[in-house]
């Protein structure tokens, strides 16, 4: 026997085609990110904004201070004073900066050469030339004989001592070329590589000149190598 329910007309069967329930728009509350009330909350045991605010406590000797009184205190804070001020303020401090405060230009000069000349001095250990160069060109002139790095040394040497401001090294391969650029740059010169305009094949040509205030170093560069080795 078939069943039947009759749907009195005054309800409406929904078939699937209604709208689905909406959610309440939430309020949007407006957030003070960054103030002086939010800087000194305590904040929660063991978190970063309570350790901040043991810190300030700490600051000012173990007093927990309202935010609105140290904002106050920082409004009408009038007698603050820039350490400038107090330098021309204080006689003795004043004295002791005089020399650099009313100085000219010619003495500022001359103050700076006596600090570049004491560095200059400083870098002309063999140990911190050699520290200096880059790790290709120490292994270079650690992996080379003795008797080749002197051969192109004694030659980088008289032009250093010479009176020609440039010179150029001609070389067949390119490891003289290479062992003669360490040692250039051991002795911080100014090196150029060059097209060579001769007719032989595989010339290599180096343009060497000489940099303003060069000096030259306590120990040759092959007397350093031999105590390396």
């Amino acid at each position: 026997m078939e069943s039947s329910i009759i749907v009195p007309s005054s309800i409406s069967v929904d078939k699937g085609k209604g709208k689905a329930p909406q959610r309440k728009p939430k309020r949007f509350v407006q957030q003070q990110r960054d103030s002086l009330t939010r800087r000194m909350s305590t904040g929660r045991p063991g978190s970063k904004r309570h350790q901040r605010f043991m810190n300030q406590v700490f600051l000012f000797g173990g007093i927990e201070l309202n935010p609105n009184e140290i904002e106050l205190e920082w409004n009408i804070c009038t007698d603050w004073k820039s350490s400038f001020r107090l330098l021309f303020e204080d006689e003795s401090a004043y004295k002791e900066w005089e020399p650099f405060i009313d100085i000219t230009e010619e003495s500022e000069v001359e103050l700076l050469k006596t600090y570049s000349k004491s560095k200059s001095v400083k870098n002309n250990s063999p140990k911190a030339r050699f520290a200096a160069l880059p790790s290709l060109h120490k292994n270079v002139l650690k992996s080379s004989r003795i008797t080749a790095i002197v051969s192109i040394e004694s030659e980088v040497v008289d032009f250093i001592l010479g009176s020609t401001h440039s010179i150029k090294f001609f070389f067949d391969t390119d490891y003289h070329k290479l062992l003669c650029f360490s040692i250039c740059k051991y002795y911080k010169l100014k090196v150029d590589f060059l097209e060579s305009e001769s007719e032989s094949e595989g010339e290599k040509v180096m343009l060497l000149r000489k940099p303003d205030g060069l000096e030259m170093p306590d120990t040759p560069i092959a007397e350093y190598i031999s105590l390396l080795k």
